[in-house]
């Protein structure tokens, strides 16, 4: 049977009645084992934690010995009750990782709930490496601990309770003089709010346990019982946050929380807070948090701090800040930059690259994204797109965001930033994606930025649907930049309008004054790829004279290359630098000689740039990467 075949019964079913303990009494998963019955926010908490789970996995893998503790296993399998749908609970999705931790220890009160756990992980390639224990977490932790070395092991710790049945002396215990990641449910919505008469009254309460200390009955006497419920919840995190801090952990910023609501009315059920010694863990769930589940980015000037919250319980979202910062450039100089316009989910500057040091550092310079929208039509082949949107139910599916919010961003930025720079619409979209639509893209943006004259907008495409750009009355500020192929290649392996036609869309615009650059990336070795390149380079300049023109070779990100379907390409790559696979140095410096010299030979042509290429091959073509001028830049 299928594993996500839909149980009628859920329809109309009184859970609270027929799942004690969480476990539905009515009916097995169609494994034949027990299954735990969730609301169908659960899907959406699965979702963030299993992000974070294959980045941590894939990230640190070769770095220490990977350890993954659950304190609240349960079952393993989770049925939604609105859908009856079957989805993995948080032990099955850490055991089916593509790198798998080396030990995981996974606990759980109830018998029955840990028995069917034991049953479906029989027979997997990590059953060796798994630990059940059977118990309250809170006294099995000092088993676990004991099986844990506190050198060269790194841990992540999932604490997802259904209640506060997790006490912080508990977490102390577990994390000291360790490494460890955590992902923590607090349930202020599902816990807290509604029994927090109750633990008032009581002297010993679930409350004082799971905070560590009874202070929170004096903050709540002091300050919270004034308070609306909002920002009541908010002070309830902030010192559980100061906890964790007080054990070791770095300092959380008060919106890096993930805020969790029940399906229908929208209730806060849970946060899930993330902590960790390291900033680089924090780095990895600032990524994990950037995307929603249903695609959107997530706007965080909509959940203010809780500072200025206490501070006034009527308090708006805060104006639009340009946000600078020193960086460092290819010519050994610093320069202060726009990093990000306020939150960064529209306006950011794309600077995961850092300066080349070693040889197999690949040279990128640090520009601005204008990200519009996410996801791409045309689902080529090795599309990095397929590794970044991993998680998204829709996949590489385009979702293009609220033009309000753009509008508001980008004057924001032309308004208040002196310094001329490029904003590049097509790093995670393809720029005339919805072209076709009652508001297509460049219609909307192109006349906000034709209304100054110091910074451009750049559009990244493999379209031939031109048709609004030609109806613009002005296009001074805009450069346009096709993305092209060699015609075998881009039949084998891109999903996008034919080469020819993109040519002719571009010979098009060129007509008309627009300027145009063009992208000649990735290059395969196919067999007699040096006809078809030269080929390629012909036609373009039988069309137009490109303004510029950036060549770049395959690549792929592990992610990538996870996420693909056909993987036929990836017999090309054989080396890696710091930005994954490539294509072996020696053909890669193969390809540029025959192309770049073609170029200067036979079309009179040095306009060129490489893209995300190595600092060594950038020497051995004598070329300067602190000169570059590519395809994303001035």
């Amino acid at each position: 049977m299928s594993e996500n075949l839909i149980f009628k019964g859920c329809k109309g079913c009184d859970y609270e009645k027929n799942a004690p303990a969480g476990i539905c009494t009515v009916q097995k998963a169609t494994d034949g084992f027990n299954i735990r019955c969730v609301g169908k926010w659960a899907k959406e908490k699965y979702y963030y934690i299993g992000k974070y789970l294959e980045i941590f996995s894939i990230a640190m893998k070769d770095k220490w010995d990977l350890c993954y503790i659950d304190l609240f296993a349960g079952c393993g399998k989770c049925r939604v009750r609105e859908t009856g749908e079957e989805i993995d609970g948080s032990a099955l999705i850490a055991l089916k990782l593509k790198y798998p931790f080396k030990k995981y220890f996974l606990v759980d009160l109830n018998p029955n709930a840990l028995y069917a756990l034991r049953e479906r992980i029989k027979g997997s390639l990590v059953e060796n490496r798994v630990s059940l224990k059977e118990g309250d977490c809170n006294e099995k932790v000092n088993e676990i601990i004991k099986e844990i070395p506190q050198r060269g092991c790194l841990c992540l710790s999932l604490i997802d309770p259904t209640g506060l049945h997790i006490k912080f002396e508990t977490i102390k215990t577990l994390t000291q003089n360790r490494r460890m990641d955590l992902i923590i449910t607090f349930p202020e919505g599902m816990a807290i709010k509604r029994n927090l008469d109750q633990f008032l009254k009581q002297d010993d309460s679930l409350l004082d346990g799971f905070m560590g200390d009874k202070n929170w009955r004096k903050l709540y006497e002091d300050e919270l019982s004034g308070l609306d419920i909002h920002y009541r919840r908010k002070r309830f995190i902030d010192l559980y946050r100061e906890k964790l801090k007080g054990i070791g952990y770095k300092e959380i910023k008060s919106t890096d929380e993930i805020l969790i609501k029940s399906s229908e009315k929208k209730l806060p059920l849970y946060y899930l807070l993330f902590a960790s010694k390291s900033t680089l863990g924090l780095k990895f769930w600032s990524k994990v948090r950037e995307i929603e589940p249903s695609g959107q980015q997530r706007i965080k000037f909509n959940n203010p701090s809780s500072a200025s919250l206490a501070l006034s319980p009527s308090v708006t979202a805060p104006k639009l800040k340009v946000h600078y910062s020193e960086y460092l450039l290819f010519n050994g100089k610093n320069k202060s930059l726009v990093k990000k316009v306020n939150d960064g989910s529209i306006i950011t500057r794309f600077d995961k690259t850092p300066l080349p040091s070693k040889p197999t550092d690949v040279v990128c310079p640090h520009f601005l994204e204008l990200k519009w929208a996410y996801g791409c039509p045309y689902d080529c082949a090795w599309c990095y797109l397929k590794g970044t949107f991993r998680f998204r139910p829709e996949g590489i599916k385009p979702v293009i965001k609220d033009y309000k919010k753009i509008e508001l961003h980008v004057k924001e930025f032309l308004e208040r930033v002196s310094t001329p720079e490029i904003l590049n619409t097509g790093e995670i979209a393809d720029s005339l994606m919805g072209e076709n639509g009652n508001s297509p893209f460049s219609k909307f943006i192109i006349p906000i930025f034709e209304s100054q004259k110091a910074h451009k907008v750049l559009f990244l495409t493999k379209s031939s649907n031109i048709k609004n750009l030609l109806e613009l009355d002005s296009h001074n500020q805009v450069i346009m930049s096709f993305s092209l192929n060699a015609i075998p290649v881009a039949d084998k392996w891109e999903k996008a309008p034919k080469v020819m036609r993109r040519l002719e869309a571009a010979e098009k615009l060129y007509e008309e004054g627009f300027e145009v650059r063009v992208r000649i990336d990735p290059m395969v070795p196919v067999e007699n790829w040096e006809k078809y390149y030269i080929h390629l380079i012909d036609l373009i300049f039988d069309k137009f004279y490109p303004e510029r023109i950036t060549l770049g070779s395959l690549r792929g990100l592990q992610s990538t290359i996870n996420g693909c379907t056909d993987k036929s390409w990836v017999k090309y790559l054989s080396e890696s630098s710091n930005w994954g696979k490539k294509v072996g140095i020696n053909q890669r410096l193969a390809m540029y000689k025959k192309i770049i010299s073609y170029l200067n030979e036979k079309h009179n042509y040095s306009n060129v740039a490489l893209c995300k290429e190595t600092k060594a091959l950038w020497g051995i073509l004598n070329m300067d990467y602190k000169k570059i001028k590519c395809n994303c830049i001035w």
